[in-house]
This record gives structure tokens, sequence and C-alpha cells, in this order.
């Protein structure tokens, strides 16, 4: 009677892992935070200060600027697909002119964007919060320690709501004279929608510096 009970325990935990195994579900690296299609393009309303300690003025400015998926390519040395992505800006959100070419390129640990020769890890998969990397490992410039803050969270923005967003620390630097403060906000299937960068300090005559903010107007896919 004892072995039949224990033959009876042994069938039972071997069919519940079993029927877990089945049924968890496949871990989402995040792939799709950074959505990489021919066609797929973003607009943004910019607005920037900038601070001018000499001439002891401050300046706003406002504007759209528009991201596209021009083409894509099959790097041999890299072993993978290149999406070359085009940027563009416009003083009213209707004309766009041509401003810059990038490249995404993404592998299975982390999304790569070159930006003027210079490349960036812009993110890293699987994306959790609390995932942390140094930005600039592919580049010439000193280590950022990047951090995803928050992962899979819902955002509005511009009237428009995001049920999965991931929200990433790239540089947090504030003291009594000088702030230097850049993150940037992803959404899945849509891609960048808020970026803020700020660097300015106090000088004697006053404040030197700029502020940058990026939000998103609308998105998709065109044909």
């Amino acid at each position: 009677m004892h072995k039949v009970f224990l033959l009876f325990t042994v069938l039972a935990v071997f069919t519940f892992n079993a029927c877990k195994k089945e049924t968890e579900a496949p871990i989402n690296m995040g792939k799709n935070f950074f959505p990489l299609e021919k066609g797929k393009y973003q607009v943004y309303k910019v607005d920037s200060i900038v601070w001018d300690d000499f001439n002891q003025s401050v300046d706003t400015f406002q504007f759209f600027v528009k991201t596209s998926i021009d083409t894509s390519y099959f790097d041999a040395s890299l072993g993978t697909q290149v999406y070359v992505i085009k940027k563009y800006s416009s003083s009213d959100g209707l004309q766009f002119n041509y401003i810059q070419t990038m490249k995404a390129v993404s592998t299975s640990d982390r999304l790569e964007l070159t930006v003027q020769d210079l490349k960036y890890i812009k993110l890293i998969f699987p994306l959790t919060s609390g995932s942390k990397w140094n930005s600039n490992a592919y580049n010439v410039l000193e280590t950022t320690e990047t951090l995803a803050t928050d992962v899979d969270y819902p955002l509005t923005i511009a009237q428009q709501n995001f049920d999965s967003c991931a929200n990433i620390l790239i540089m947090n630097d504030v003291n009594l004279i000088e702030e230097k403060y850049f993150e940037e906000t992803y959404a899945r299937e849509v891609g960048l929608i808020y970026s803020k960068q700020v660097e300015k300090r106090q000088y004697t005559m006053g404040l030197r510096g700029y502020s940058v903010i990026y939000q998103i107007q609308s998105h998709g896919v065109e044909q």
C-alpha cells in the first residue's frame, strides 16, 4: 500500500510539472520596444530651451521631427540585417526636410543605433526593470551606466494611451551648479515615444545650456 501511494505521488508531481512547463509563457525579450520594419515612422513635437549666459538670454523653440525606416540590407560582416532610419525636421509638422541618416541593428541581446558614426546601445534584451548597461560601450565617449527604471507600465502622452512602456534613464547628474539629465521612454510596437535631455550649468553671468523634449504625436507604417 505504501509503494502504491508513493508511486501515485511521484506521478502526480511529474504531471503537475509537465503541465506547468506547457503553460509557461515564453520570455518576452522586449525587442518590440524598438520595432524594425520598413516604412515604420514616428512624428514628434519638440520643445527646446537654450540658456545663454553671455547674452543673458533664454530662447525657446518648437518644431517637429519625423523618423522613418527607409530601407534595410544584410551586412555579412555583422551577420544581421541593418535598418536605415532617416530623420526629418519641420517647422509646422506638414513639410519635412531631411536632416540625418541613422542605422539600427537588433542582435540577440541588444539594440544598437549608430548616429553620426557613434554607435550606442539603446536597449538590451531581455529588457526588465533594473536592467543596467553601458550605452557607450561601442563608442569613444565616456562610460554611461544606463538603467531601465520601469518596464511594462501604462503611459499617456499627447492624449495617446500606451499600455506597455519602458523608461530608460541614461543620465542623472544634478547638483547645485550643474544639471545633466537624459531619459527615454519606449512603447511596445511603437518605439520611442518620449525623451528629455537637459544639460545646463550656472555661471557668474547666468545659466548656459539647453533642454530638449520629444513627445510623440503620431506613428504608423508607410507603404
